[in-house]
């Protein structure tokens, strides 16, 4: 797991668990007939936020008395979710439609805000990324430029809302998302 082998993922021969991985990750199947099996990783045993990265199936072909290898790649994932709210008086209005863009500079995947604002981005490597919004969002502006966010995304981020157009001072901050300024 990220580099480390891992203790406690169930292995699965053609459907049944048979093994499972010690501390450094290994295990070691017996018994098993000569001819096609299919191994893999039981999805079930993985801690939260881990996947595996590499398809968690392998089609082996077993030899009588020999020795075959299936090595799986499991990774930690993060993932984004909050809102896009605009506050009109004493009410938040989701802002519906609007694009909204996480990237870094090897990774860019965008998605687009429900009707009541909400979006939502899965399987992230962890990492620190930008988050910017697309140009729907102008129109809510005023003529002040579109909010760029850094977000660190080590861990898990829910609940998260961006408030537009919100009086200065009413924005709850959140102390892994903080603006981007321009030098």
């Amino acid at each position: 797991m990220d580099g480390r082998g891992q203790g406690g993922i169930t292995i699965l021969v053609d459907g049944e668990p048979r093994a499972v991985s010690d501390a450094d990750g290994t295990y070691r199947i017996r018994g098993v007939a000569a001819g096609s099996v299919m191994v893999t990783v039981d999805l079930r045993s993985l801690a939260p936020g881990y996947e595996v990265t590499d398809g968690g199936a392998r089609l082996l072909t077993t030899v009588a008395k020999g020795v075959s290898r299936a090595d799986f790649e499991v990774s930690r994932f993060s993932s984004l979710q909050g809102a896009v709210v605009f506050c009109d008086g004493d009410r938040l209005d989701g802002v519906g439609g609007l694009e909204v863009i996480l990237s870094s500079e090897t990774f860019r995947r965008t998605v687009q805000t429900s009707s009541i604002g909400s979006f939502q981005f899965d399987q992230i490597p962890p990492g620190h990324y930008a988050l910017t919004f697309g140009p729907e969002l102008d129109e809510r502006l005023d003529g002040e430029p579109r909010p760029r966010l850094r977000v660190d995304l080590q861990e898990d981020i829910y609940g998260y809302i961006l408030g537009v157009g919100c009086p200065p001072g009413s924005q709850r901050e959140h102390p892994r998302v903080t603006p981007i300024v321009d030098p």
